[in-house]
This record gives structure tokens, sequence and C-alpha cells, in this order.
């Protein structure tokens, strides 16, 4: 009885011989890591406002408006040309974005690329934009704080 348990036990407990040019079996409590993963298509969040302008890279104004965050200085120019050609095809969207468009320009011309604050100042040398965009906020705010600024 004792010899069957023994035995029994160093069965349990062999050590299994490798042979020469044999791929080394897999231990029994080996896990799988082994992964899958599927896209999920939201194809409401994929559709475009038809209506909306863009530039000729697909960009709409609020694209083109949240690209001027990026750290890449390369990216803010694009997206201040892309600005420049977005408000020179439609003037429209001038008046409808007038005061994020200011104050994303404005934090532009802090920019330490001096590439991207010459296109921050192209973009507001739009002449007939330009005047027009003083214009209306002469226009919004009361003629006395403005009147020491203007000439």
């Amino acid at each position: 009885m004792t010899k069957c348990k023994k035995k029994k036990r160093q069965d349990d407990f062999q050590k299994v011989k490798l042979k020469v040019g044999k791929t080394k079996p897999k231990a029994d409590n080996a896990t799988n890591t082994n992964f899958r993963t599927k896209g999920i298509n939201l194809t409401e969040q994929l559709k475009k406002d038809a209506n909306a302008p863009t530039t000729h890279r697909k960009l709409n104004i609020k694209d083109l408006l949240s690209q001027l965050h990026h750290y890449s200085g390369t990216v803010k120019q694009g997206a201040l040309v892309g600005l420049r050609e977005l408000l020179t095809l439609h003037p429209s969207e001038l008046h409808q974005h007038l005061s994020s468009l200011l104050s994303e320009a404005a934090a532009v011309f802090t920019d330490k690329d001096p590439n991207v604050r010459m296109s921050a100042t192209r973009l507001l040398r739009l002449e007939k934009y330009f005047v027009m965009t003083v214009g209306i906020c002469l226009q919004v705010c009361s003629p006395t704080p403005t009147k020491p600024y203007t000439t």
C-alpha cells in the first residue's frame, strides 16, 4: 500500500526529459495571452454636415479652430492657412464664428514659431474681411471705451 502511494506521488513530480531538436512542451498552467480586437463603426458620428463649408482638405471651421491648439507649429500654420482659405471662399462664416476666431487667432499671436505668428497676421490682414471684423467689433462694443484706441 505504501509502495503504491509513493509511486503515484513520484509520477506526479516526474521531470520531463527533453529530446534534442524537439520544441519544449508548454507548461500545464500556461496562460493564453492572445486577444482579438474588432472595430466599432458609429455611422452617426462619421456623418459630416453636408451644408457646412469646407476647405480643399475637407476641414470645416470647427476642425481648423481645434487644430490651433495642436503642439506642432506646422499643424497650427496649416490651420491658419485653412482658415484664411475658408474665410475668403465663405465670408458668412466670419459672422457666425467671430468670437471664437478672434480669441483663437489672438492666442496664436504669441506662439514661439515665427511662421505661425506670420500666418496669424496674414489671417487677420484679409483687407476687406479685417475691416468688416473691426467694424463688427466696434458696433458690438460701446463707443466710449474704444474711443482712445481708435483714430
